[in-house]
């Protein structure tokens, strides 16, 4: 068969899920309902079928196949609230609920119930059922009106043992199914979220600049730690390369040091100066929207640095100039890679 007649039957046998497998299609496929590949063989392999050579034509052909015959066919055990069924288990269920009926049937109420049959309504009262099977727009995973539907095509008026099994079993198919369902669809939102947020983010984030870290507010302690193990004061510039919304820069200025933070994101930056600002300390604390990796250190007598092990990595020539010209620095929770630090400080040491 040439890639032209395998394509078409793929399509064929892709309209034909849709139809008899809604809920399987809309696994395998994208927002356009082309076939996706990855997604058939996942569902393959669930259902047992081997994936390793075969093309999607002959996977879709088998998949046909497998839920039509699953759909037919008794598997041994099925789930119960999250356990296997078990026999002696329906059967207990299913006799609670035909007392039920036959008690309603001795007083006039239900004609047709017996202690060996199951109407409709009573059935709906099982246990199991509560949360799965409820009215359009909630957040039941099957309708009432597909429960009926169910109802009506596998058993018809009142159901025996065998029929109540048999009704577990596909429920919970389809719920297991749904549930897949679900998932998917979230994993598509959450992906489309985080573009949608990194989309956002880098509208407000300097062109080109390296992101040396994600935004992680250093401890007030911490902050206090790191000047005064860097003795800041009166006649020092400190610079706090990543310096998100400028509490670091706001504690030097009021220990009279003069403080630049350099920070990519516009939106930190605003809030750094927003509140230097309010607490009238523009003339000692500045800030840059700039790459900290481009950022001219010479009039730096302090560094302060609260980055991630590769941002550290990105800025070491920049912070080993810095030393050699006899800046200390003071690094937060991670060390530049590398090197050894000359004075390890603890949270008990605060």
């Amino acid at each position: 068969m040439d890639e032209k007649a395998a394509g078409e039957d793929a399509d064929a046998l892709l309209a034909k899920l849709k139809v008899q497998q809604t809920k399987v299609w809309m696994i395998i496929t994208n927002a356009q309902g082309a076939l996706i590949s990855r997604g058939l063989k996942k569902v393959c392999q669930r259902e047992g079928i081997e994936t390793e050579t075969a093309t999607d034509a002959a996977l879709l052909q088998a998949l046909l196949l497998s839920l039509h015959s699953s759909k037919v066919a008794e598997p041994p055990k099925a789930q119960h609230r999250g356990q296997e069924f078990e026999e002696a288990g329906l059967q207990r269920d299913f006799s609670k609920l035909t007392h039920q009926d036959s008690s309603a049937a001795s007083l006039g109420t239900n004609s047709t119930a017996s202690e060996t049959s199951l109407t409709f309504d009573t059935w709906l009262s099982w246990d199991w059922l509560q949360g799965r099977v409820g009215p359009a727009g909630s957040s039941a995973m099957i309708t009432l009106d597909a429960a009926r539907t169910l109802w009506l095509r596998e058993v018809g008026d009142v159901a025996s043992l065998d029929d109540f099994c048999r009704l577990a079993r596909i429920l919970q198919r389809d719920c297991n199914r749904a549930t897949s369902i679900q998932s998917v669809l979230r994993g598509r939102m959450g992906r489309k979220q985080a573009l949608q947020s990194q989309a956002e983010q880098a509208g407000y984030c300097l062109q080109g600049a390296v992101k040396l870290a994600p935004f992680n507010p250093t401890p007030c302690c911490a902050v206090e730690q790191a000047l005064h193990a860097l003795h800041v004061g009166e006649g020092d510039t400190l610079y706090d390369l990543g310096c998100g919304d400028g509490r670091l820069l706001l504690a030097a200025a009021r220990r009279g040091a003069a403080a630049v933070g350099v920070e990519y994101d516009q939106r930190f930056a605003e809030r750094a100066r927003a509140a230097i600002a309010e607490a009238n300390l523009s003339d000692l604390a500045t800030v840059i929207c700039g790459d900290a990796c481009a950022s001219n250190l010479q009039r730096a007598t302090k560094i302060f640095v609260y980055l991630v092990p590769d941002g550290l990595r990105r800025m070491q020539p920049a912070l080993a100039a810095a030393l050699r010209s006899g800046t200390p620095i003071a690094s937060y929770t991670f060390s530049v890679p590398g090197w050894k630090p000359s004075q390890v400080l603890s949270a008990e040491a605060r």
